[in-house]
């Protein structure tokens, strides 16, 4: 799509409501009908200025869609469509050739030439509303990192009804390697002194600076190399992450152990508690002491120091590339890996045996078990990746993260901070342990791409999930919501209250260990700073995401309906946009609230659904940064002013609860009429906006 068009249309439904607008059928097919002469008539009736007749063609073939009224959409910059909100296709999907069949009837509005040879099917994901086909973009036979597109299919009706795409289109790129992928091994080797678990692959990368590479992705076997991006032209590395290398384990019968000491657990905080766990042992590639065989759960590495860093990489490096695999925790101090005095066997008692582990390893895989848990029976979803089909890897006591916590993705692995005299394990606050959790979660159910690459917006939203994620997770395992992150493991809170505050859209900052310096608040900011996000530190922005589900709480939204829009709304930010951006997560939100309110069974009449989807616009106006742009909080009849006929439609709403269902104002635009942001549309709002007509003063 053109810019001209794409300026043409953004500008009719934000400023014109043109959404929802009938507009003169063109459901005819190109064979029968000249579509160039379909779009003139369109746009002669609806006072649309085009110029040229491919722009005629392309908003005829959006006359087709959505039962003859304009979809919702949102372009990239270069004029591609990104996010389609709106019946695409009168086809039935069913299935991923279906999906791809409807991709390929709008494939000149998305910049695909060829969806057979572009599009190759990843994944597909079915709930009680909708299924999700996401396909991977393709370059002359490579994979395009980082650009996908997704269609959703209405469960009941299984039309095709909500797009997201990140595609690029126009790419122009050289896709014979100078590089052979021996060389990259050698290169690898040469430059981290590791070896690869698996040949590398060709692919077309894209850089920090957002050029296209054609490049090779490799997985070394290193946890502090991780993955490395190879330039296939030069040789050079252009990227790499970090984390623990994967492996593959045999199971054997699960068993029950009784944790029952006299002295409370120093992460769980209690005294007796059941975990599931197979014998300690050793395998190749990794050390790993606990094992949840039915959840696959691991705790790996020791509870001393940098031990098990050191020792996972001369594992790694010395002996399982000679094939030899070490099998028992007595190997290890044999080979003096090991101190002989460390107090691996106490308090853990199985009634056969009295075998024992290590408390800290003990209380965190019972935390992450019941992460596991939560995630499964709110939402069933199994392990990280849904279907558990992936191992996790739990470093429990790791004096590298003091006072913090991390989580690698890529390889699944759970980093924990260990104690001291400032803060608690990071493995007993349960909120910090999903907040982890959920970014491996967000790794695999969003396909989010390597954020070490593309910070800024992906970043903050990434953390902003974590955060939201956990707060609920706490409420479920814990009976308890604060709202507050870190609280729990800072031994001095009235130095340093909290790591973030989510009622206040606050991040402390403090020079660790222990004292406060001072605070940052991001939340309500201007969505025209957005181009300085791509420099903002993510813990920091998270705020503003983690500050909107504290917005519906405070509107009195049940847990149990907002943690299910929040959960629902990361289908809806795959393949959003090309970074993931503030528009996109609004667009995800929204829809994941207009499909769980209207189709749930939190709400058993249609004012108090509507109502409902007020507060959740209400709550993404609050922060601003992620409001419309063109609309005007208070400004509720959208005449571009603020005045006393809007405080009058406030009254009428409030006085007739009926108008909620009656009036064809959406509720976005209803929610504009929710001028003090709590939720709910009052007397008080109208007051505020009369005020603010009297005195000239803008709202905001």
């Amino acid at each position: 799509m053109s810019i001209k068009m794409k300026t043409v249309l953004t500008t009719a439904m934000l400023l014109t409501s043109l959404v929802g607008t009938t507009l003169p059928a063109g459901s005819v097919s190109a064979s029968s009908c000249d579509m160039t002469a379909v779009g003139k008539s369109i746009a002669s009736a609806n006072g649309i200025v085009l110029d040229s007749d491919a722009d005629a063609a392309e908003l005829a073939v959006l006359s087709q869609l959505n039962g003859n009224e304009l979809p919702e959409m949102d372009f990239e910059d270069d004029g591609t469509v990104c996010h389609i909100k709106g019946i695409i296709s009168n086809m039935t999907v069913r299935s991923e050739k279906d999906a791809k069949a409807a991709i390929a009837s709008i494939a000149d509005l998305l910049g695909i030439q060829d969806a057979e040879a572009e599009l190759s099917f990843i994944q597909s994901e079915s709930d009680q509303y909708d299924t999700s086909y996401t396909f991977q973009q393709m370059y002359e036979g490579l994979p395009v990192e980082g650009s996908t597109i997704t269609v959703f299919a209405d469960a009941k009706t299984k039309k095709a009804y909500y797009l997201n795409s990140s595609l690029i289109a126009g790419i122009t790129l050289e896709t014979e390697p100078a590089v052979s992928a021996e060389q990259v091994q050698a290169i690898i080797k040469d430059l981290y002194g590791v070896e690869l678990l698996q040949a590398p692959e060709l692919i077309i990368f894209r850089t920090k600076d957002d050029t296209l590479r054609l490049a090779y992705r490799a997985l070394t076997e290193s946890m502090t190399i991780g993955e490395v991006w190879v330039d296939a032209a030069t040789g050079n590395v252009l990227q790499n992450s970090s984390g623990e290398a994967n492996v593959t384990v045999t199971s054997s019968t699960p068993k029950t152990y009784t944790y029952n000491s006299s002295t409370a657990n120093p992460i769980t905080g209690t005294k007796k508690f059941t975990i599931n766990n197979e014998l300690a042992t050793i395998r190749k590639r990794s050390v790993y002491r606990l094992h949840d065989i039915g959840r696959d759960i691991y705790v790996v590495g020791l509870q001393s120091q940098d031990a098990y860093v050191a020792l996972t990489d001369q594992l790694q490096t010395q002996y399982d590339r000679n094939h030899t695999p070490l099998n028992t925790l007595q190997d290890l101090l044999n080979l003096g890996r090991l101190s002989s005095d460390s107090n691996f066997f106490n308090s853990v008692k199985e009634t056969s045996n009295n075998t024992g582990w290590d408390p800290l390893e003990v209380g965190a895989l019972y935390q992450v078990e019941q992460v596991y848990d939560y995630y499964k029976n709110r939402f069933n979803w199994r392990g990280t990746d849904g279907a558990n089909k992936r191992e996790i890897w739990v470093s429990p006591a790791y004096s590298g993260s003091v006072g913090n916590a991390s989580s690698n993705p890529i390889f699944n692995h759970l980093e924990f901070g260990s104690e001291n005299t400032y803060y608690y394990p990071s493995a007993r606050e349960i909120g910090i342990v999903a907040h982890e959790y959920t970014h491996s979660v967000l790794h695999h159910k969003v396909l989010w791409f390597n954020d070490t690459i593309h910070p800024g917006i992906p970043a903050v939203l990434n953390e902003g999930y974590a955060d939201v994620m956990g707060e609920y997770a706490q409420y479920r395992l814990t009976n308890s919501m604060d709202w507050l992150n870190g609280n729990k493991i800072i031994k001095n809170t009235s130095q340093c209250p909290s790591f973030r505050d989510y009622r206040k859209g606050v991040k402390y900052t403090s020079t660790r260990p222990g004292g406060q310096t001072g605070r940052v608040q991001y939340f309500r900011q201007n969505e025209a700073s957005a181009a300085a996000w791509n420099n903002m530190e993510a813990h920091s922005g998270s705020t503003l995401v983690s500050h909107i589900a504290y917005k519906m709480y405070k509107s009195r939204m049940s847990v149990d309906l907002s943690e299910q829009i929040w959960f629902k709304s990361m289908d809806y930010l795959k393949s959003s946009n090309r970074y993931k951006t503030l528009k996109g997560f609004r667009n995800a939100l929204k829809n994941a609230a207009e499909i769980v309110i209207n189709n749930g069974n939190y709400h058993s009449n249609e004012i108090d659904k509507k109502r409902a989807l007020v507060s959740v616009h209400s709550a993404l106006n609050y922060t601003q940064v992620f409001s419309y742009s063109g609309y005007k909080m208070g400004d509720i009849n959208r005449d571009n002013k603020v005045d006393s006929l809007d405080a009058q439609i406030v009254r009428r709403y409030v006085s007739t609860p009926s108008l909620y269902t009656s009036d064809p104002r959406t509720p976005e635009i209803i929610s504009l009429g929710d001028v003090d942001y709590d939720g709910f549309i009052t007397n008080t709002d109208a007051d505020k906006i009369l005020q603010a007509y009297a005195t000239r003063t803008p709202l905001n």
